[in-house]
């Protein structure tokens, strides 16, 4: 008869040499090595915005063996994961672990985004020789904009008394704006938190201010003052 049985399943292995005592009983230690039959990748977010400098993900995998198990040590993996990204991204995603020898790898893990736009998609594969790879993608999009609100002012009167302000909002981001403008003349744009500015309008014409994030994006408010020819002040 065969040594086999069917439907087991192949978990570790483990090679040891050791002297055997004849009339004793003999104890054989022995760390197991487990078997990668199957592996999954699992990120802990899957979208990103371009254009806002590095992006920090960090991932997991799971490696299991032939019996739907995760593999958690103390051995190694009989054969080494390998962690590869597509080759459309690598240049601008990395992995700071390229290879897992065993469970004792699988910790911090984690991907570097660049931000750069020429991004789409990212995806990270686990594999191993004779197992079932794992993969996990990740998603960019166009980082949002300054949102300021309202993003146009009419002035039908010059004067502080006339005074308007807007507010500058943007997803996922915690800063503040510089603003910049070609309104000498026209109006003036003070603030003290750099959020909520307040434009005064002096004399009739257009103008407009610009906002700008710390990553570069901007976005701007139009200003157009109209005046009867006098204002408070």
């Amino acid at each position: 008869g065969g040594t086999g049985c069917s439907g087991c399943h192949h978990l570790s292995t483990a090679t040891v040499s050791q002297h055997i005592l004849s009339g004793v009983a003999n104890q054989v230690n022995m760390t197991l090595n487990g078997i990668v039959a199957s592996l999954a990748v699992v990120l802990s977010t899957h979208s990103a915005f371009n254009n806002r400098g590095n992006v920090f993900i960090p991932y997991t995998v799971n490696p299991m063996d032939g019996a739907g198990f995760m593999i958690v040590g103390p051995g190694f993996f009989t054969q080494p994961v390998g962690l590869a990204l597509d080759a459309g991204s690598s240049a601008h995603v990395s992995s700071n672990k390229t290879t897992l020898a065993g469970p004792g790898d699988n910790t911090g893990l984690q991907l570097t985004y660049d931000g750069d736009v020429a991004v789409a998609t990212s995806t990270l594969t686990a594999s191993a020789s004779g197992a079932t790879s794992g993969a996990d993608s990740l998603s960019v999009s166009n980082a949002p904009l300054p949102n300021p609100n309202p993003n146009n002012l009419a002035f039908l009167a010059a004067g502080f008394a006339y005074n308007q302000s807007f507010t500058v909002s943007e997803i996922a981001y915690g800063g503040t704006w510089v603003e910049n403008d070609d309104c000498s003349g026209v109006a003036g744009v003070s603030t003290s938190d750099h959020i909520t500015f307040t434009v005064t309008p002096d004399v009739a014409g257009p103008c407009t201010i610009t906002l700008s994030d710390t990553f570069g994006q901007t976005n701007t408010v139009a200003v157009s003052v109209t005046t009867s020819g006098f204002g408070i002040h």
